[in-house]
C-alpha cells in the first residue's frame, strides 16, 4: 500500500528506491543477517534449537516460502541435557561408549602423542598440524609443552596438508595428525602439494579402519586404497602400540612422505621399548611359521590373524602369519617367496577390498607369473560400514579370529567349523 502511494508522487519511483536503500543499510547495520539476504537467501531466525515446537513451525514456514532459498538460523547448546557434555563439550563430543578396556593400557592415540612429544624434544624442526582435533588425537599434551610448534588450523583439512607442504620446503618436519576419514578431503593436496614434490611430510592417520559408534561418516575404511595409488608415498600400519612408535620414528627420519595408520582403540598391552629405532621401509616380518597356508595381515588385523592361526593349529592346519607393516611399498621378496612355497595365501585388512592391500598382493603375485597360487582377500565389501560396536562390525566382515579361520577353511576346501582360540591376544603376540 505504501509503495503504491509513494510511486504516484512526482519522482515517486526514485523516492521509493532511495528509501528502500536507506532501509536496507540501516537494517544491515542493526542486523548483520543482511549478509545472507545479499547472497540471495531469505533469512529466518535465530531460533532456539531446543524448542522443538518452535523449530517445527520455523521449518514449515521455510518449506512453504517459495520466493527464494531460505536460510534458517538455529542456535543450540552442544550436549544439551547431558551435563558432562554441557560442562566439557570438546571431551564429550559424543557420548562415550561403555568400555571395559583395562585403563592401564594406553590407546594408540595416546602412544602417538607421547611419541610426538618425545621426538619434539629431540628434533627442533618437528612441528605438528591438526585440523580441529588436538584433544581427540592427544596433541594437546604436545601443545602444552611446545605451544609454538603445534598448529590447529580448524576444520580445514586441505589447508592442513598444504600448510605442511609449505613448512617442509623450509626445512621443517611436519606431522599432520588427522582422522583417516577426514584426510580424504585433502586428497588433491596430498598428491600435488606433498607427493609430487616428494616432501618429508608425515601423515598420522588416527581412527583408521572400523571406528564403531561414530557411524558411517567416520569409518576410516578407504585410506589404504586412496593412499597406496600415490607415487612417492610410503604407507604403513603397526601391528601394536610398540610398533606404532617405531613407525612414527621411521616416518620422521624417512625424508619422504609417509603415512602411518592406526586404529581407534586401546593398544594390545604389549611392552613399549625405551629406545626408538627405524623399521626397514617396505619390509614385513614373519611371526609364525606353517606350511599349509600363509596369512598376510596388516595393521590391526595382525592380532586376529595370530589368533586364527592358533585356532587352525588345533584343527591340524599350520599357518604362516606375516605382519606386512607396509602397504606401499610391499615386501615383494617375502610375499613371492612364501606364495611360491605354500601356494595358498590369505590377506587380511581393515579396509575396503577394492584397491586395497589384498588387491595389491594379488596383483603382485599375478605379475610375478605365479599362476598356480590360490588367494583369498578378507576385508570390507563394496559398501559403507554402518554404526555399531567395533567387535560386532569386524565379526560381520570376518575381520576377527573366527572369521579368518572360516576364510582359510574355505580356501582349503575344509567345511569344519572353527573352534574358538583360547589364548589372549597379548599372549599370542609374544
Amino acid at each position: 500500500m505504501g509503495r503504491q502511494v509513494i510511486t504516484r508522487l512526482p519522482m515517486g519511483d526514485r523516492l521509493w528506491r532511495t528509501g528502500k536503500q536507506v532501509q536496507d543499510r540501516v537494517k544491515g547495520m542493526v542486523m548483520p543477517t543482511m549478509f545472507w539476504e545479499e547472497l540471495g537467501f531469505a533469512y529466518m531466525g535465530p531460533f532456539d534449537g531446543h524448542n522443538i515446537h518452535g523449530l517445527e513451525t520455523a521449518l514449515k514456514q521455510a518449506r512453504d516460502y517459495h520466493r527464494k532459498p531460505t536460510f534458517v538460523h538455529v542456535v543450540s547448546t552442544k550436549g544439551k541435557g547431558y551435563l558432562p557434555a554441557e560442562g566439557n563439550a570438546v571431551y564429550f563430543h559424543g557420548v562415550p561408549p561403555k568400555n571395559s578396556t583395562n585403563k592401564d593400557i594406553p590407546t594408540y592415540s595416546e602412544v602417538f602423542a607421547r611419541t610426538v612429544l618425545r621426538l619434539a624434544r629431540e628434533i627442533p624442526e618437528l612441528v605438528a598440524i591438526t585440523p580441529a582435533m588436538p584433544e581427540g588425537n592427544y596433541l594437546s599434551i604436545v601443545e602444552a609443552e611446545f605451544p609454538q610448534r603445534v598448529f590447529d588450523v580448524g576444520i580445514c583439512e586441505q589447508h592442513a596438508v598444504t600448510f605442511a607442504a609449505g613448512l617442509a620446503t623450509q626445512g621443517f618436519i611436519p606431522i599432520v595428525a588427522i582422522y583417516s576419514t577426514f584426510l580424504q578431503r585433502g586428497f588433491d593436496q596430498i598428491i600435488h602439494d606433498v607427493c609430487l614434490q616428494d616432501l618429508p611430510v608425515v601423515f598420522a592417520l588416527d581412527r583408521s579402519g572400523i571406528v564403531g559408534d561414530d557411524g558411517k561418516t567416520h569409518q576410516g575404511t578407504f585410506d589404504l586404497s586412496y593412499l597406496t595409488l600415490i607415487p612417492n608415498l610410503i604407507v604403513s600400519a603397526p601391528k601394536d602400540e610398540n610398533e606404532l612408535q617405531h613407525l612414527l620414528y621411521t616416518a620422521v627420519k624417512a625424508a619422504h612422505p609417509m603415512a602411518v595408520r592406526y586404529p581407534r582403540s586401546a593398544g594390545l598391552g604389549v611392552e613399549l621399548d625405551q629406545e626408538l629405532h627405524t623399521v626397514p621401509i617396505g619390509k614385513g616380518e614373519i611371526l609364525r611359521q606353517g606350511e599349509d597356508v600363509a596369512i598376510i595381515a596388516i595393521g590391526s588385523m595382525v592380532a586376529p590373524a595370530m589368533e586364527a592361526a592358533m585356532g587352525l593349529a588345533s584343527q591340524g592346519i599350520e599357518a604362516t602369519v606375516v605382519n606386512a607393516r607396509f602397504a606401499n611399498p610391499l615386501d615383494s621378496e617375502l610375499i613371492i617367496d612364501l606364495a611360491s612355497r605354500i601356494k595358498r595365501v590369505v590377506t587380511v585388512e581393515e579396509n575396503v577390498l577394492r584397491g586395497g592391500f589384498g588387491s595389491a598382493v594379488t596383483a603382485l603375485l599375478q605379475q610375478s607369473g605365479k599362476g598356480d597360487i590360490q588367494t583369498k582377500n578378507i576385508g570390507i565389501t563394496d559398501e559403507f560400514v554402518g554404526q555399531g560396536p567395533q567387535a560386532s562390525l569386524r565379526a560381520e566382515y570376518d575381520l576377527d579370529g573366527p572369521g579368518i579361520i572360516r576364510a582359510v577353511l574355505s580356501l582349503l576346501g575344509n567345511a569344519k567349523s572353527p573352534s574358538s582360540p583360547t589364548r589372549g591376544l597379548k599372549e599370542v603376540l609374544k
